[in-house]
C-alpha cells in the first residue's frame, strides 16, 4: 500500500494485494480518495478483484459525502459490489446478482438547556438490494428506518430512546418466500451517581424486538432487559450486572436470566494485579399453550485470576476457572469442570 497527501485538502490511498494456497490464487487492488472541497468532505474507493482457477473479475465502489445541515450534520454513502468481486472475508464474497447499498444519515442537537442539558435527535434510512445486475430470477430488498433521541442533563444524566422500522422482502411472483417486518423499540439510561463518597456509573436498559412474518404468519417477540453498575472502592474496581430476556415464537417460550460480578484489584501497583470474575445464568423453556415448565439449565462459572505486567509491552495472566452446571428435570446431564488457562500477551 502506498499513501499520498497531495495537498491539505486531497489524499490518495493505492493498495493491492495477492493471496496464495495451493491451486487458489486471488488478486486484489484499489485506490482511495479523500477530498475536502468548501463544506463537504467526501471520500470515495474502488477496487477489483481476479480469482486466477476460475477466471472471475469483480469488483467493487464506494461513495460518501459529509457536511452540514439544517444544525446538525449530514452523512451519506453508497456501495456497489458485482456479483464476481471476490475476497478473504466470505462474509462479503460472491454477492448474489451484485448488491447495492445507500443510506443518509442527519444528526443534531435539536434543543440545548442551561448547565449544558441539550437534546439530540438521530435520523438514518437504509436502503440496500441485491441481484441489481438482474441475472437472478428474484430479488431480495431491504428498507429500514432509525430513529435516536438523546437527552443529556447538566448534572451527567442520559436518556436514549431509540426505534428502528425494517422491511425485508423478495420479489418471486406470484407469492414471495420473504416478506419480513422488523420493529425494535428500546430505553436505555446512564445515570452517575455516588455511593460512600464513591462515583459509581450505572446504566439501564430495556427494548423490545417483534418480527412479523407474512409468509408464515408467525410473529417472533423478544424482550431484554439490563442493569449494570461499575464503581471503585478503594483501589478495587468492582462491575456487577443483571439480565433478563424472554423469546416468545409460534408454539415455544423461553426466558434466561443473568447476574455477573467483577472485582480486580492491584496488589503491586504497574505490576501485579489480581481479580474474581462469576457469572450466574438460569434458562427456562416453557410448553407451548401450558406455561407449564418443561426444562431448566442453571450454570455457574467462576475465574481467579493474576495479572503480571512486568512491562509496558509485555502482559502474562493466569486464570482458575471452574465450571458447574444443574439440568431439570434430567439431573443426569448436571456437570462440573475445573482447569487452569493461561495467555501471555504482547503489545507493538
Amino acid at each position: 500500500a502506498a499513501e499520498l497527501s497531495l495537498s491539505r485538502n486531497l489524499g490518495l490511498t493505492v493498495q493491492g494485494m495477492r493471496a496464495l494456497k495451493g491451486q487458489f490464487k486471488l488478486d486484489v487492488a484499489g485506490a482511495s480518495a479523500q477530498l475536502k472541497a468548501g463544506p463537504f468532505n467526501l471520500n470515495a474507493e474502488v477496487a477489483a478483484s481476479r480469482e486466477h482457477s476460475s477466471e472471475d473479475t469483480g469488483w467493487t465502489a464506494i461513495a460518501g459525502a459529509q457536511t452540514g445541515a439544517m444544525g446538525g450534520s449530514l452523512t451519506l454513502n453508497g456501495q456497489y459490489t458485482s456479483a464476481d468481486f471476490m475476497t478473504l472475508n466470505s462474509a462479503v464474497s460472491g454477492k448474489a446478482g451484485g448488491l447495492a447499498e445507500a443510506s443518509a444519515t442527519w444528526s443534531g442537537s435539536i434543543w440545548r438547556g442551561a448547565q449544558g442539558a441539550n437534546l439530540h435527535l438521530g435520523i438514518t434510512g437504509r436502503l440496500a438490494a441485491d441481484n441489481v445486475d438482474g441475472s437472478l430470477d428474484s430479488r431480495t430488498a431491504k428498507q429500514a428506518g432509525e430513529g435516536t433521541l438523546t437527552f443529556r442533563t447538566g448534572a451527567g444524566w442520559i436518556l436514549k430512546a431509540k426505534y428502528v422500522l425494517a422491511h425485508e422482502g423478495s420479489d418471486e411472483a406470484p407469492s414471495p418466500i420473504r416478506d419480513k417486518i422488523n420493529r425494535v423499540a428500546s430505553l436505555e439510561a446512564t445515570v452517575p451517581l455516588k455511593l460512600a463518597g464513591n462515583p459509581v456509573d450505572m446504566a439501564a436498559r430495556g427494548s423490545r424486538a417483534t418480527t412479523v412474518d407474512n409468509v408464515s404468519g408467525g410473529t417472533d417477540v423478544l424482550d431484554t432487559l439490563a442493569l449494570t453498575g461499575r464503581a471503585a472502592m478503594g483501589k478495587t474496581l468492582i462491575a456487577a450486572g443483571a439480565g433478563w430476556s424472554q423469546s416468545v415464537k409460534p408454539g415455544s417460550r423461553k426466558q434466561n436470566a443473568e447476574a455477573t460480578l467483577s472485582l480486580a484489584r492491584p496488589i503491586i501497583d504497574g505490576l501485579l494485579e489480581s481479580g474474581i470474575d462469576a457469572k450466574l445464568t438460569d434458562s427456562r423453556e416453557f410448553k407451548p399453550g401450558s406455561g407449564a415448565l418443561d426444562s431448566a439449565k442453571d450454570a455457574l462459572d467462576a475465574a481467579l485470576w493474576l495479572k503480571y505486567s512486568p512491562r509496558p509491552w509485555v502482559e502474562v495472566l493466569a486464570k482458575l476457572r471452574a465450571n458447574w452446571g444443574w439440568y431439570k428435570p434430567d439431573s443426569s446431564m448436571n456437570y462440573s469442570d475445573r482447569y487452569l488457562e493461561g495467555q501471555v500477551r504482547f503489545r507493538f
